[in-house]
């Protein structure tokens, strides 16, 4: 779990009014909140399923279609990881075999091999050092893993090489062990180049659906197998399009398959920032920003006091909606009904 230390993300938590608390039980949807804020009535009407129309129908489709190529984007990444860490393994015995199979060719050296033991035992105070600073620093994180995890190996590979002074020399054995290096060497190139095809092949699926950089860590693929993210704290879930994990935070992403406004829309910034206050209570970190991605247009909505108080009492209205059981159009703007998709079976559309 993340912990976030910023003080923006401390800030005094919302609270609903009094006459709500008793249906909070109740979490509501980023897509219901979605709806709701471009128009209540089109939200009390869109409940019916059955009155889908085309356009959300193939929308929905588009949007499947979409999530599938990053879902497999996703696989492959995870798939070149096992790759390259079974590539440093093969490397690493390839190594590991062959200097030991040229100590063999030495006479023996006592005083060598405890040079080496010596040497093994400061690479591994280095390893615990660097073990600790890791545990207390909340910087360089990256920088003292690559240390740590360099000096533990690097104690553990010169101990290994310490005992080879031990043994008398062996012509024939080593000969084998400089087979047997060359045959994990083999190994690890012919991954290494399978590897590299799938890495070719992500980045240039990255570039064509402009995915931003960082690992992708979730995928909604609109069936049962998406985990729905719920917060109880904010009474919210959700499945965001995806996540992409940067510099320690998880910025959700979400896909819009419809025209490219000339800036993001109030509805779709709403459900954006749910999202961002569900990863925020189950991270224990707000993200910075949230991405809203039309066809031709991306959006960067950054995570504000303003904009999670504007979710949250979104989220109230339509919990009172619900519980008296309607919900009223809440503007004047003929174009905005004639853009509805209920506006054929909306008793208040404007004409």
């Amino acid at each position: 779990m993340i912990h976030g230390n910023n003080p923006k993300t401390q800030a005094k938590v919302y609270k609903p009014p009094h006459i709500y608390e008793h249906i909070m039980s109740k979490t509501v949807s980023a897509s219901d909140l979605e709806k709701y804020a471009y128009c209540p009535l089109s939200w009390w009407l869109s409940r019916d399923q059955s009155e889908r129309s085309e356009a959300e129908i193939e929308g929905s489709e588009k949007h499947r279609k979409e999530e599938g190529k990053v879902n497999e984007i996703a696989i492959k990444e995870r798939e070149s990881q096992r790759l390259e860490t079974t590539i440093l393994f093969f490397s690493f015995m390839a190594s590991t075999i062959s200097i030991f199979g040229m100590i063999l060719w030495l006479p023996d050296s006592r005083v060598m091999s405890a040079i080496l033991l010596v040497e093994a035992l400061l690479w591994l105070i280095f390893s615990l050092y660097f073990l600790t600073m890791l545990e207390k620093s909340r910087k360089n994180r990256n920088l003292l893993e690559r240390l740590t995890a360099l000096t533990a190996i690097g104690s553990i590979v010169v101990a290994i090489y310490s005992l080879g002074f031990v043994f008398p020399k062996n012509t024939s054995l080593a000969m084998i062990m400089q087979i047997s290096a060359l045959v994990w060497l083999m190994v690890a190139t012919t991954i290494l180049w399978k590897e590299s095809h799938i890495e070719q092949y992500v980045r240039k699926q990255r570039k064509k659906l402009d995915l931003p950089d960082g690992v992708i860590v979730y995928v909604d693929m609109d069936n049962e197998s998406s985990e729905v993210l719920e917060s109880a704290k904010y009474g919210l879930r959700g499945r965001p399009d995806h996540i992409i994990e940067r510099d320690g935070y998880y910025i959700p992403v979400e896909l819009k398959t419809g025209r490219t406004p000339r800036g993001p829309l109030f509805s779709h910034i709403v459900q954006l920032g749910t999202y961002g206050l569900i990863i925020e209570d189950i991270t224990g970190k707000r993200p910075p920003y949230g991405i809203l991605k039309y066809p031709e247009k991306s959006f960067e909505i950054e995570f504000t006091d303003e904009l999670r108080d504007i979710v949250l009492k979104k989220r109230d209205e339509l919990l009172r909606d619900l519980e008296r059981g309607e919900a009223h159009r809440n503007h004047h703007r003929p174009g905005k009904c004639r853009a509805c998709s209920r506006r054929k079976i909306c008793p208040e559309r404007l004409d």
